[in-house]
């Protein structure tokens, strides 16, 4: 995976894996950024 500011990139398919990170950092992205705006 890569990711460049706010875009991240695969050339694989996680969920069908069963590969959890890159969702839970999808996630870790989304709150940060929902903190940034509420601030």
């Amino acid at each position: 995976a890569v990711q460049q500011g706010n875009l991240l990139g695969t050339s694989f398919h996680p969920e069908m894996n069963g590969e959890t990170r890159l969702h839970a950092r999808f996630l870790e992205l989304v709150a940060a950024r929902r903190s940034a705006v509420a601030a």
